[in-house]
């Protein structure tokens, strides 16, 4: 099922994201995004990444297609920290 493999890979990204592991957390939420570019949960998880490594500019531009995918508190408040 896809959507399953789809939740079981945003469950790893998430477990790499909380190790730190900003080379593998960008691999698994680009591939997962190539699946489903509109994936909210993968777009504010990969704008998180990029905003850790200092890559600002792109953190806002994932951080505002996450909101615009899913107006949610979590994608606002990501959206925020990277333009803080």
């Amino acid at each position: 099922n896809s959507q399953t493999s789809l939740e079981l890979d945003l469950a790893r990204a998430r477990e790499v994201v909380n190790a730190r592991q900003w080379t593998a957390a960008e691999e698994l939420l680009r591939a997962i995004l190539a699946h489903d570019s509109q994936n909210a949960a993968a777009l504010r998880l990969l704008a998180i990444t990029m905003r850790q490594q200092g890559r600002l500019n792109l953190a806002v531009e994932l951080g505002k297609q996450a909101l615009s995918a899913e107006h949610s508190a979590e994608s606002h408040f990501d959206l925020a920290c990277s333009l803080y």
